[in-house]
Order: structure tokens, then sequence, then C-alpha cells
């Protein structure tokens, strides 16, 4: 069920969620000239760091699976932090706790470079998310090529078949994959048909862009306990995550941006979620 929101920023949304998907398939148009060379430079990259593995050990050890998300501005809270580096950035959210990095990678909207993936990934060892609006299998091959680990599939930007056939090439190529998932209708295509290991459920609605914690915790509730379940977006303050710690009993994680980007001791910010977060 969509939070309830005002008629035109409902309208504002989808119009805003229209444009970002016209002018990806309009990169992607544009990717698939090089395709070729983004498919031998994918096959050359050192291997991919197991991003789901590295979460599921951190809670094996009783420590916080978290996914620290470097971005520079959103559609939601326009621009952040546009100065703050990537390499420094990553350093400052590892030493704080997180288990692996989600790096925006979209120039029209997020205000990424080109290269912030790359920065960020060399600077530490962390797995790395690449975050962008991926509609596309040729964006996949492009995730590999500049170093991701894994990738993100959105279900409300996907015909199912699509998003299997990128999930296979991602798993094809070493990757992890993490399925977000907005409500139950979109669980349960990502259940029946993907793999879907790793589910996120994002509290804030892509078309009307409000928040609703409640509601995401309640799907995450209903992830099956065999699948690792990812609660994402406006968790602004360590105790917005003890509802999803009270309703998930299987292996939960979540992924923290914001809150990193405007805080002033980005380490500091990490380790405050990390204690909250923590099974132990």
């Amino acid at each position: 069920m969509l939070s309830s929101t005002s008629p035109n920023k409902a309208e504002h949304g989808e119009s805003l969620l229209a444009r970002i998907l016209a002018a990806k398939h309009e990169e992607c148009a544009l990717l698939a000239r090089d395709q070729g060379l983004l498919e031998e430079q994918a096959r050359a990259q050192e291997a991919p760091r197991g991003f789901r593995r590295t979460l599921l050990q951190h809670l094996t050890r009783g420590r916080a699976a978290l996914i620290c998300e470097s971005k520079r501005a959103s559609p939601s809270a326009g621009v952040i932090c546009p100065e703050r580096s990537p390499d420094t950035t990553a350093q400052q959210l590892a030493r704080g706790g997180a288990a692996c990095l989600s790096v925006l990678n979209d120039r029209a909207w997020f205000h990424a470079q080109p290269d912030d993936l790359e920065r960020a990934r060399a600077a530490c060892p962390l797995p790395v998310l690449r975050k962008d609006f991926l509609v596309e299998p040729v964006q996949v091959w492009q995730a590999r090529a500049m170093g991701a680990d894994c990738v993100l599939l959105v279900m409300r930007l996907l015909e199912t078949t699509r998003a299997k056939e990128m999930e296979e090439l991602a798993l094809e190529l070493g990757m992890d994959v993490l399925v977000e998932v907005h409500d139950e209708e979109e669980l349960e295509r990502a259940v029946s048909h993907l793999q879907a290991a790793m589910i996120g459920v994002n509290a804030r609605d892509l078309q009307s862009l409000s928040i609703d914690l409640a509601r995401a915790a309640e799907v995450v509730s209903r992830v099956p306990a065999d699948r690792l379940a990812v609660a994402e977006s406006g968790l602004r303050k360590p105790d917005d995550l003890l509802p999803f710690l009270a309703a998930r009993s299987g292996s939960l994680a979540f992924l923290i941006g914001e809150a990193l980007m405007r805080s002033d001791d980005a380490q500091a910010c990490v380790a405050a979620f990390a204690e909250a977060a923590s099974p132990a």
C-alpha cells in the first residue's frame, strides 16, 4: 500500500521517475555501441569481493551488517555533500564498522562522477554495490567493468523476465544481486521468479517519494527466512532500526546513506548505527 501524499507531490514523483527511466534508456542505447569493449573490460577485472558473504559473516560474528552509502545528492533530498570525496568517505565508513559500501553512480540526479565507484573501492577492502537505475543488461556489464561487486535490481522498474535476465547475467559475472522491492506484490514476484538471495525493502516509494518505515518493516517481516533481508531508506537515526529488528527473525542488514553523508563525523555515525543494529 502506498503512503498517503499530496496529488502534486505524487505527480512530481511520477514525472521524475518517468524522466529518469527515459534518460537511462538513452544511456543504454549509447552504451550498447561499446558493449564489446565493456564485456572485455568486465572480464579483465579482478574477482568480485563477496558482498552477500561479507554481510552474512558480520552477522555470524555478532556484528551489524551495514551497507553504508556514499552519495552527493538525491532527488528527494537535493544536494547533500557535493565536495566530499568518495575515497575519503569510503575510508571513514569502513573505520566506523561498515560491512559493505553502496556508491551512487547516477550523474544527473545524484551528482556522481564517473570514477566515484572505482575510487571508493580502491580506498578500502570492502565490497561495493553499484547503486543506479539499471534497466538493461548492458548496464550489468558496465557495472562489472567498473569493478562493482554487486548490483541493484529494482522490481518496480523491471518486468519480471528482464529482472531475471539481468540477475542471471550478474551472477554469471560473479557479482551479487540486491533485489529491491517496495510491497508484497513485488516481493512475491522476486521470490517466485528470481533467485533473490538478497532482498532489499525500500521504505521510500519511488513515485510519491514518501517514506513509510512501518510499511517497510511489515514487508521485511515477510521476506523468507532463507533470504538476507535489507532495510533501505529513511533510516535517519539509530532508533529507526528498531522496528525492523523487532519484525525480522531471520538475517537482516541495513542500507544507510543520507544520515551518514550529513554527519560531521561519518565514522562515529556509522558506529552509532552499528551499535543499534548489532545482533549480539
